[in-house]
């Protein structure tokens, strides 16, 4: 039904924009994380894509979150987030 896509492709759009927001508050700071997220909240790519079903807006969002888990694992050297990035890595 479209109530079930329209909610599936939300819950994506979540995570995709905070996903960037640790990302960048790992990164940097916590206004280039806002800013960032901000920004790809607003991309009319995004925006547009995130209404229709299809995989774009999930394959970005986990790709982001696959890379936050990344980056706050130590490359592999804190257990706890690498049991959830490899998870997500598929």
């Amino acid at each position: 039904s479209k109530t079930a896509m329209f909610f599936t492709q939300f819950m994506f759009f979540i995570i995709l924009i905070y996903s960037v927001y640790l990302l960048g508050k790992l990164l940097w700071n916590e206004r280039v994380g806002l800013f960032g997220a901000f920004l790809a909240g607003a991309f009319p790519g995004i925006a547009f894509f995130s209404r229709t079903f299809n995989t774009d807006i999930p394959a970005a969002s986990l790709f982001a979150l696959d890379l936050y888990l990344l980056f706050k694992t130590g490359f592999f050297k804190d257990k706890k987030y690498s049991l959830f990035a490899n998870n997500f890595c598929v």
